[in-house]
């Protein structure tokens, strides 16, 4: 979303804050802020939850603090989230894992969509094929081809069973027609450690940075729907023929009901970290293997939905026994 358009939707809250009750914008916040993030230290969401916090503390002037809340898969911190009074005190900084794919494939997370406000998303990520760097597999479609002539002998490693990879990778399959075992770890680290270790034949993740050798990995393929400017070397899975375009988006909201002048308050602090800090918001994204967005929460609910909407197709070819 560009500037002016986060400014309009600034004046837009600002004006429904006054509607509904000055003293609230004018008093809030009057102590620390939590910031959640459903995922151990180390990843896309918990370095850019570190950078940002920081500058929103800035226009808010009390802490943001950073608190890593991970398990069910990042179901646990979101839960905190949605059942914690909306009074601006408790955020989520999440992605489409926590929002979309672990609800469907679960019963028990105590969550919907609907029981959050979201408030702005600002980074854009998207799935990496990667293999180990001596691997034979010098394309995708090298890795295809032994998949076809090993049905279900060759494996892939996700960060989670009901992860976006794990979604993902049951889209590409079913795509190219071909049997790749899945092999679920807890985390985009893991998973990659275990393509370096040779104990898988492919990864799905999205970081290439987290195994912390990425030397070592040879990327065979992006679901961007564009090259990503922080690896522009890495073909999209539309370059090499296959139809999937899959990304997923890191907001930030809040439980459902944050009153509107609260709102106002959190958009002004996202809208002023911008305006001062801009290129190095964009440039630590980037770092973070990100691309850098501007999306109002409506915005960013309805992408949601739309992959929620996606998503439920392919939950029946999903080994969620695994």
């Amino acid at each position: 979303m560009p500037l002016a358009r986060l400014r309009h939707l600034l004046a837009s809250a600002l004006t429904l804050a006054l509607l509904a009750g000055p003293a609230v914008a004018q008093e809030y916040p009057t102590r620390p802020i939590q910031l959640v993030v459903p995922t151990g230290p180390g990843g896309t969401l918990d370095l850019s939850a570190r950078f940002l916090a920081p500058l929103w503390s800035e226009t808010l002037g009390q802490p943001v603090v950073v608190v890593n809340r991970a398990g069910g898969a990042s179901a646990i911190g979101a839960r905190s989230v949605a059942t914690a009074a909306p009074d601006g005190y408790t955020l989520l900084m999440s992605s489409d894992s926590s929002f979309v794919t672990v609800p469907l494939t679960r019963s028990d997370v105590g969550y919907t969509l609907d029981s959050f406000t979201f408030l702005f998303a600002y980074g854009r990520g998207s799935l990496f094929l990667a293999v180990n760097a001596a691997s034979p597999y010098r394309s995708l479609a090298d890795f295809l081809a032994a998949a076809r002539r090993a049905p279900g002998q060759l494996s892939y490693a996700s960060y989670g069973i009901a992860s976006l990879a794990h979604f993902g990778g049951t889209l590409l399959w079913g795509a190219t027609g071909v049997d790749v075992a899945h092999i679920p770890y807890r985390s985009t680290a893991e998973a990659l450690t275990a393509v370096l270790g040779g104990h898988v034949q492919i990864g799905i993740t999205g970081s290439v940075q987290g195994g912390g050798d990425a030397s070592r990995m040879r990327v065979l393929a992006t679901s961007s729907p564009e090259r990503v400017a922080f690896a522009p070397e890495v073909p999209t899975l539309r370059e090499l023929g296959v139809d999937i375009e899959l990304t997923f988006t890191n907001v930030v909201v809040g439980p459902r009901g944050v009153p509107p002048a609260i709102v106002a308050r959190l958009l002004e602090a996202q809208r002023v970290a911008m305006e001062r800090h801009g290129p190095r918001i964009r440039e630590r994204l980037l770092a973070a293997e990100l691309t850098p967005i501007e999306l109002d929460g409506p915005a960013a609910l309805q992408g949601m939905r739309e992959r929620e909407g996606r998503f439920r197709t392919v939950i029946g070819a999903m080994k969620l026994q695994e």
